[in-house]
């Protein structure tokens, strides 16, 4: 079951849950799978403006890994959901329950 195809800097993304169920009947797509999405995005993104500079992606060592920035945003994520008082926060998490759906 493909859960989200997309494309970023032309490297197509594709996020698959062969537990559709657990999905269908959350708030959010679990923590590792948002972490997964935007550390791929950056991961393209670095590595375009890797392209860009004529300099190896291994070179960059002022940016992070994308093992760091996965990790990294596990944890801001856990933190964004729980930010109940924030203003925004209810149309985050409608954001966030749209992903859910199954495409």
């Amino acid at each position: 079951i493909v859960f989200r195809p997309s494309e970023t800097h032309g490297i197509r993304l594709v996020l698959a849950d062969l537990e559709p169920e657990t999905f269908r009947n959350s708030n959010t797509p679990p923590f590792s799978t948002l972490s997964l999405l935007g550390a791929s995005c950056y991961s393209a993104l670095l590595q375009k403006y890797s392209i860009l500079m004529k300099v190896p992606v291994e070179l960059l060592t002022h940016y992070p890994t994308t093992a760091q920035v996965f990790v990294e945003l596990r944890e801001t994520i856990a933190e964004l959901i729980n930010q109940h008082d924030d203003e925004g926060h209810p149309e985050f998490m409608a954001n966030l329950l749209r992903l859910c759906d199954i495409m």
